[in-house]
């Protein structure tokens, strides 16, 4: 009879990692076709998001629910889609020319079958950018008339 030498958590976790590299070794061996690469990436991608999950079940300090990163690309979309959503809406043909650089967005309030799910809502039909005449331009005038 085989005697525990570890919580049978270790155990079974010894076993996986063994299994795992049975796995690595056989793949090598027997290339898989694309049809069986595409069964084995799920499959894997799954084991990860579980072994995660089991991860954060067994740590007895748990996550944060939400993590505030202002490096954070779809932190920083965030902020800019508030900012355009907050600013006012003038239509095309009555702007000025006005000294400034940045992100732009175009509404659609007419009637044009093909933009009707859009049509006077936050959703724009198309986003910009322009960049400032010079690289370290920061107030408007030094942008240029860019927008």
């Amino acid at each position: 009879m085989a005697r525990r030498t570890g919580h049978p958590s270790v155990e079974i976790m010894e076993k996986v990692a063994a299994e795992l590299e049975r796995l690595v070794d056989v793949s090598r061996e027997h290339p898989p076709t694309k049809q069986t690469r595409r069964a084995v990436d799920k499959g894997v991608r799954l084991l990860v998001e579980r072994m995660e999950r089991l991860l954060g079940e067994i740590d007895p300090i748990k996550q944060p629910r939400s993590v505030f990163d202002p490096g954070d690309p779809a932190i920083v979309g965030g902020f800019v889609s508030l900012a355009l959503i907050a600013q006012p809406r003038f239509p095309l043909g009555g702007i000025e020319p006005f000294y400034g650089s940045g992100v732009y967005a175009l509404y659609y309030t007419g009637y044009f079958p093909a933009y009707e799910p859009i049509m006077n809502s936050e959703t724009p039909i198309y986003v910009g950018k322009a960049d400032p005449r010079t690289d370290h331009a920061r107030e408007p005038s030094e942008q240029g008339e860019r927008l």
